[in-house]
């Protein structure tokens, strides 16, 4: 039992160090829903972006994730062209860029890692995935709770 309470609680830290991280160093995850992107991500994808005010770092050629107003998504597409303010993208598997191009304060970051096993386990899993989170939230703040209480017995 103690092993795997010591388990669980690894697992929890682990889970709230990884969300800590994301939040301070302003990452978001997100998985590809279209093939607008093939070859270079499949539907179902994890993404990871970095999130940056920073206009000097996008360039052509680079995978930025950017809100659409216009559909009310963020996007995830290559830039082609940079013209002043105004950016062009297009989904590698595109024929033509998008219609509209994009200004600087509507990129949400730059793609820096995928995997594509990640984001189908997420997708397979994703409910299993979130019913594991709860169990662990509730056995690791349970176990505080009867470990004072066998202290207690004892004395």
């Amino acid at each position: 039992m103690k092993t795997i309470n010591k388990i669980l609680s690894f697992i929890f830290i682990l889970t709230i160090l990884i969300f800590t991280l994301y939040l301070i160093l302003n990452f978001r995850l997100y998985i590809v829903a279209t093939g607008s992107m093939q070859p270079t991500f499949q539907v179902n994808e994890l993404v990871v972006i970095k999130c940056s005010n920073d206009d000097t770092t996008y360039q052509v050629g680079d995978i930025i994730t950017y809100y659409d107003s216009s559909i009310d998504i963020d996007v995830t597409h290559r830039i082609v062209e940079i013209n002043n303010n105004e950016i062009y993208t297009k989904g590698d598997n595109n024929n033509a860029r998008d219609l509209h191009p994009i200004t600087r304060d509507k990129i949400v970051g730059k793609v820096i890692w995928n995997s594509t096993f990640l984001g189908n386990l997420y997708v397979k899993y994703k409910i299993q995935i979130l019913v594991i989170m709860i169990l662990i939230i509730i056995v690791v703040n349970i176990f505080p709770e009867s470990k004072n209480k066998s202290k207690e017995s004892k004395h």
